[in-house]
């Protein structure tokens, strides 16, 4: 080989192999070689370019916020067409009498709501209305000692009720009766023991004034020996018990009294 085409060569491989050296390409296989040869540098470097901006990207995605859009289908409706519609009381919903989008006037109903509940609650109420009612009327008649007239609600619409306080104001008054009866019966017996207190009282005072009378006779013979002294004492006893008995009856005399009362 010539000189010049030695030259050549040099030229070709300092331009065309790149990075590669001519000791490299010695030891290359002719395939390799040959691509070597063949591959121009310009798209190296737009091979190089492409990884940086693949990195680039990578990295720009795990640091980076991205916005979710969700995307839906929806309908506007301006806030003064929108009315809601309440109720003071809740309950279940028989009937709907409108439809939608349909134009009513005030005061006009929407729906009904079953009054199921509600009814059952009323005639609770409505039965415990009347019967105080007719108590009341009941209570009325024992108080003033009058005869039982039934409200006109209550007769007209519970009559049950004011037969059965009828019947109670008649069973409270034969009670009432019979409780009188036996406190007047008491009342009877106490001042039956009230005479007899008064009657064993004054008995017991001419007893004693008896037994003091005879003291006072027999001191001076007791004192002349003519009655023994035994006798003597004997009256004296007498005279303790008697006042005592007399005590003990002037004490119970107020007690008998306050029970009367």
């Amino acid at each position: 080989m010539s000189d010049h085409d030695s030259d050549s060569m040099d030229f070709e491989d300092t331009t065309q192999i790149g990075r590669h050296g001519k000791a490299d390409m010695v030891y290359m296989r002719s395939l390799s070689a040959a691509v070597v040869h063949r591959t121009p540098r310009h798209l190296i470097v737009v091979v190089m370019i492409l990884a940086l901006f693949v990195i680039a990207a990578i990295l720009w995605m795990h640091w980076a916020r991205i916005d979710v859009v969700i995307r839906g289908v929806g309908k506007v409706s301006p806030a003064s067409q929108v009315q809601n519609i309440q109720s003071l009381e809740g309950g279940i919903i028989s009937d709907i009498m409108v439809r939608e989008g349909q134009y009513v006037d005030a005061g006009e109903p929407l729906i009904k709501i079953s009054d199921v509940a509600f009814s059952s609650s009323f005639e609770e109420n409505r039965l415990l209305y009347l019967e105080l009612l007719a108590r009341s009327g009941r209570l009325n008649a024992e108080a003033f000692e009058k005869d039982y007239v039934a409200d006109t609600e209550v007769a007209d619409e519970a009559p049950e009720l004011a037969q059965a306080e009828q019947s109670l104001l008649a069973s409270n008054r034969l009670q009432l009766a019979e409780t009188l009866k036996v406190h007047d019966e008491k009342i009877r017996q106490q001042q039956s023991a009230m005479r007899e207190a008064r009657s064993r009282q004054t008995q017991l005072k001419k007893s004693l004034e008896l037994v003091q009378k005879e003291i006072g006779i027999k001191r001076p013979l007791r004192d002349r020996g003519i009655i023994s002294e035994v006798e003597f004492l004997q009256l004296q006893q007498r005279e303790t018990e008697l006042q005592g008995e007399i005590d003990a009856v002037r004490l119970s005399i107020p007690r008998i009294n306050s029970t009367i009362e």
